[in-house]
C-alpha cells in the first residue's frame, strides 16, 4: 500500500471512529431508555399477572373446597342422623317391630346359596347385606338379635335416596353396622353379594365386612379416639377420607368419606356412614382450566402424587402414571412429581400455609411460572393406615413465562425498530462524511508522495533480485534521509548474496550427518525395546510354568484345592504355590510390592528357595522363613532394590494346618457354616525387608473336619474397586466363601472369581489377583 493509500486510510479510520462512537453513544442512550422502559412495563406486568393468577387459583380452590364441604356437609348431616337413631333406638324400636311400618321401610331379606349371603329385593329401597361369616358359611337363619338392628337403621331409607338423587356424584351410599352384628345397607341397589363374591372368592365367606381395608383401619383409628380424646379434638370434623383409589367394583377413582355412628357412651364405634365418592367432578373441573394460551392445571396430594391434569401435560412436567396396591390393599395410581424427569419438579414442596405461593421453574429448557395454593385441610387415613391425620390438597398452574409477558415482547420490537432507524441515519451520515474526506485527502496527498514513488519502485526492483539498483536523491528532507539510508542497504545486501551459497551448502551437510547419527539411535532403539520385550515374555512363561498344574492338586490326598492367578501386567507379583514331598504338603501364597518384571523376577526366586527348603526336608516352620528371608534378603540387595513381599506357609497332614509367615487375614469356613478370621500379624515378617526375622515368626495350628474349608488371597481382591471407588473387601470375600462351601472348591474359585469380576465391572484392574481354596475331604 502506497503512503498516499495510507494516508488516505488513516484519514478514513479517523472518520469512522469519530463517527462510530458518536452511534455507539447513541445507541448506548436508546438501549438504556429500552432497559428503563422494558423494566417498568415488565414489573407492571408481573404484578398485574400475579395477581390474576392469584385471584384465578383461589376462586378455583374455594370452587373445589365447596364441592368438598358439601360432601363433608352432607356426611355429617346423615352421620348425625343415623347417630340420633343409634342413641335412641329404645325409642324407635315400638315403631320399627310394629306391623305398621310402611311398605318402604321393610327389609326383605333372603337367602342366596349361591353366594352364602343374606340380602334384600330388587323392590326395597336399599341393598341390606349379611355377609355368609355372620351367619355360617352352610347357610342358617338370621338371629333375632341382627335382624332388629337391622331394623334399628331402616330409618335410613328416609334419606338415603334423596341424597343420591341430588348429588349423583355419590356413586353408593352406605351405612355398615357393629362389629358384633356387621351388615351393610347401601343406595343404589346393586347385587352387592355377588360382586363381593367375585371380588374376593377366595376370602368372603370367612372374614368379616369389617376386616377388609380400609375398613378395619378406619375402624381402629376410630376406636383409638375413644381412649384418647385428646387426638379427636385435634381435628376439626369425625369425617375421614380416603386417599383416592381405583374402586373394585366400577374400576374408577373415588374416595371414601366415612364417620363414625358411636356407643351412647361415645367410646366403641357401632356403625359407620360412607360415601363412595367419584373425583371425576374435581379432576374435570381442573382439567377444564385454561390459563393464557397453553397454561394448564394440576391437582396434587401432599406427597406430591398428582390426581388430575390432562394428559397432553404430563409429558411436559415428565410424569409416568403407574397402578400399585398399598399396604392396606387399595388399587391406587401413581404419578408422583418426586418421580419425575423434570430437576426443578422431584424436590418441589407443597404450600405449608394459605398463602400463594409462586416460583419460577425451567422445563425442557423454557421458563414457566408455577403457581401452587392448597385447598381446605381435610382429615385424611394414611397410606398405610397408621393413622388418621390432617392433610391438604394443592391445586397449582403451570403456564409458559413468555405468554405472560407477550406484552413486554411487543414493546422491545417498538424500541428496537426506532433504534434501528437511528441506526441507519448515522451511517448515511457516516458515508457522506468519509466520501468529503477522502477526495480532500487525495488531492493534498498528490504533491507529497513523489520521493515515496521513487522509492517505492526501486524496492520493487529489489523484489526482483537486483540488489545494485539505487534511488536518486533530490530533496534534504525525511524522504531524502530515507532514500539514503535505502541505497546504504542495498550495497550491503550486494555484498551479503554473493556469500550466501557457500553458507548454505554448508549447513545442508551439517544438517545431513545430524539427520543420520539420529536415524542410527532410532534402530538402537527399537533393538533394545525387541530385547526387552522377550525378557518380559518369558519372565512370564516362568511364572505360568511353575505354577502348580491340576493333575499335581489332585494327587494330594485328604484336600480338594484350587487355585488361580492373574497378574496386573504382564508379569505379576503374586506368588502361590502347592508341593508335596515324601508325603509332606507344603503350601505357599505371597504378595510382592508393586507388580512387574522386577516383582515377577523376586516372586520367582521364592518359588525357587521354597522349592529347594522343602528338598533339603526343612521341616522347623522358624528355620524355614528364616533361611527363606536370608536368601531372598541378600539378593534384593544385590539387585539394589527396595521390593519386598508378605508370604504365609501352610504345612498339611491328615486333617492338620500349621501356619506361619505373615500375610492377609486367612479365611476359615466350617462345614456348618461357621466363620473364623485368622489374624496373621504375629506369625511373621515382610521377606526382604530385613536380614534376620526369627525373632517374629511364629505358628498357629488348624485343625480340619470333612468339608472345613481355609481360603488364601493377596489384597488384590479385597482391594479392587468398583467405578464407584468402593473396595471388595474382606467381609463381601468371606460371605461369598460361606454361600459356596457346599461346592468343590473348584466350583467356590470360579464364584468367587465371578462375584468379583461383577462387582469390579468396567473398573481396570491394578493389582494382580490370586485365590488359593483348600477343602478337607
Amino acid at each position: 500500500m502506497s503512503f498516499r493509500h495510507k494516508l488516505l486510510a488513516l484519514c478514513c479510520i479517523s472518520v469512522l471512529v469519530g463517527m462510530s462512537l458518536t452511534t455507539i453513544i447513541a445507541l448506548v442512550g436508546i438501549n438504556n431508555l429500552s432497559h428503563s422502559a422494558t423494566t417498568q412495563v415488565e414489573s407492571g406486568l408481573t404484578t398485574a399477572n400475579r395477581e390474576y393468577l392469584q385471584n384465578y387459583i383461589r376462586a378455583n380452590v374455594n370452587r373445589t373446597n365447596l364441592l368438598l364441604a358439601k360432601e363433608i356437609s352432607d356426611s355429617q348431616m346423615l352421620t348425625a342422623y343415623a347417630q340420633m337413631l343409634e342413641d335412641n333406638k329404645d325409642s324407635f324400636g315400638p315403631l320399627l317391630n310394629s306391623n305398621q311400618l310402611p311398605t318402604l321401610l321393610r327389609d326383605t331379606l333372603k337367602f342366596d346359596p349361591k353366594t352364602g349371603t343374606y340380602q334384600t329385593e330388587v323392590s326395597d329401597s336399599s341393598v341390606v347385606t349379611v355377609m355368609p361369616s355372620q351367619i355360617g358359611a352352610d347357610g342358617g337363619q338370621l338371629t333375632a338379635k341382627l335382624e332388629n338392628t337391622i331394623r334399628q337403621t331402616a330409618l335410613l331409607d328416609l334419606l338415603f335416596p334423596l341424597i343420591k338423587k341430588y348429588n349423583p356424584q355419590k356413586n353408593r351410599i352406605a351405612y355398615i353396622g357393629p362389629p358384633d352384628e356387621v351388615y351393610r345397607r347401601a343406595v343404589p341397589w346393586t347385587d352387592y353379594a355377588t360382586s363381593f363374591a367375585q371380588a374376593f372368592p377366595q376370602s368372603y365367606r370367612t372374614q368379616s365386612l369389617l376386616d377388609y381395608e380400609p375398613r378395619a383401619s378406619l375402624r381402629r383409628n376410630w376406636e383409638s379416639w375413644g381412649s384418647d380424646p385428646v387426638a379427636k379434638a385435634k381435628l376439626a370434623t369425625e369425617v375421614t377420607l380416603t386417599q383416592p383409589f381405583v374402586d373394585a367394583f366400577i374400576q374408577q377413582p373415588i374416595v371414601l368419606f366415612s364417620s363414625p355412628v358411636w356407643d351412647p357412651n361415645r367410646t366403641h364405634v357401632r356403625g359407620e356412614v360412607v360415601f363412595d365418592w367419584t373425583v371425576s367432578q374435581v379432576t374435570d373441573l381442573v382439567r377444564g382450566l385454561h390459563i393464557a394460551n397453553s397454561g394448564f392445571a394440576f391437582l396434587t396430594q401432599a406427597d406430591g402424587n398428582v390426581l388430575a391434569i390432562n394428559s397432553e401435560n404430563e409429558g411436559l412436567l415428565g410424569l409416568h402414571s403407574q397402578t400399585h396396591v398399598t399396604s392396606t390393599g387399595l388399587n391406587v395410581v401413581e404419578r408422583n412429581l418426586s418421580q419425575s424427569n423434570v430437576p426443578a419438579l422431584t424436590n418441589l414442596r407443597m404450600p405449608g400455609d394459605d398463602n400463594t405461593t409462586f416460583s419460577e421453574v425451567q422445563i425442557n429448557g423454557q421458563p414457566y411460572q408455577l403457581v401452587l395454593q392448597r385447598l381446605a385441610p381435610l382429615n385424611f387415613l394414611s397410606a398405610d393406615g397408621s393413622n388418621i391425620q390432617q392433610s391438604s390438597w394443592t391445586l397449582g398452574f403451570v403456564v409458559p413465562k413468555q405468554e405472560l409477558l407477550a406484552a413486554l415482547d411487543k414493546t422491545q420490537h417498538a424500541i428496537d425498530d426506532n433504534a434501528r432507524g437511528i441506526f441507519q441515519f448515522q451511517l448515511a451520515a457516516t458515508f457522506v462524511a468519509l466520501l468529503l474526506v477522502v477526495v480532500m485527502v487525495y488531492l493534498l496527498s498528490q504533491r507529497m508522495t513523489i520521493s515515496l514513488h521513487a522509492l517505492a519502485v526501486a524496492v520493487g526492483k529489489m523484489r526482483q533480485k537486483d540488489y545494485d539498483v539505487q534511488v536518486r536523491v533530490t530533496t534534504k528532507d525525511e524522504f531524502g534521509e530515507v532514500g539514503l539510508a535505502f541505497n546504504e542497504m542495498a550495497l550491503a545486501i550486494s555484498h551479503y548474496t554473493h556469500h550466501l551459497e557457500a553458507e548454505v551448502e554448508k549447513r545442508t551437510l551439517q544438517l545431513r550427518d545430524a539427520n543420520h547419527q539420529v536415524l542410527e539411535l532410532n534402530e538402537l532403539l527399537k533393538s533394545e525395546n525387541t530385547r526387552l520385550k522377550a525378557e518380559v515374555e518369558v519372565t512370564r512363561k516362568l511364572q505360568e510354568m511353575i505354577l502348580p498344574r491340576e493333575q499335581e492338586l489332585r494327587l494330594v490326598q485328604g484336600l480338594d484345592i484350587a487355585g488361580y492367578m492373574q497378574p496386573a501386567d504382564e508379569v505379576g507379583g503374586d506368588y502361590y504355590d502347592v508341593l508335596q514331598e515324601e508325603g509332606r504338603v507344603k503350601i505357599g501364597i505371597g504378595d510382592v510390592t508393586g507388580h512387574g518384571l522386577e516383582s515377577g523376577v523376586l516372586m520367582l526366586m521364592v518359588q525357587t528357595a521354597v522349592r529347594t527348603l522343602l528338598a533339603s526336608n526343612e521341616t522347623n516352620p522358624t528355620r524355614f522363613l528364616s533361611i527363606l528371608n536370608h536368601a531372598i534378603y541378600d539378593n534384593v540387595q544385590r539387585m539394589h532394590s527396595d521390593k519386598n513381599l508378605s508370604l504365609a506357609l501352610l504345612d498339611y497332614h491328615k486333617g492338620k494346618v500349621l501356619l506361619s509367615g505373615q500375610h492377609e487375614e486367612t479365611i476359615v469356613v466350617r462345614s456348618n457354616g461357621d466363620l473364623e478370621l485368622i489374624d496373621t500379624i504375629n506369625l511373621g515378617f515382610p521377606i526382604g525387608l530385613e536380614e534376620d526375622i526369627s525373632a517374629f515368626v511364629g505358628e498357629k495350628e488348624v485343625n480340619l473336619a470333612q468339608g472345613d474349608l481355609i481360603v488364601l488371597y493377596t489384597d488384590g481382591i479385597t482391594e479392587a474397586e468398583n467405578v464407584s471407588g468402593e473396595q471388595y473387601g474382606l467381609a463381601r470375600l468371606s460371605i461369598a466363601v460361606q454361600t459356596y462351601r457346599g461346592c468343590t472348591a473348584t466350583e467356590i474359585e470360579q464364584a468367587i472369581i465371578t462375584d468379583l469380576r461383577d462387582f469390579i465391572g468396567t473398573q481396570q484392574v491394578y493389582d494382580d489377583i490370586t485365590l488359593l481354596v483348600l477343602k478337607q475331604e
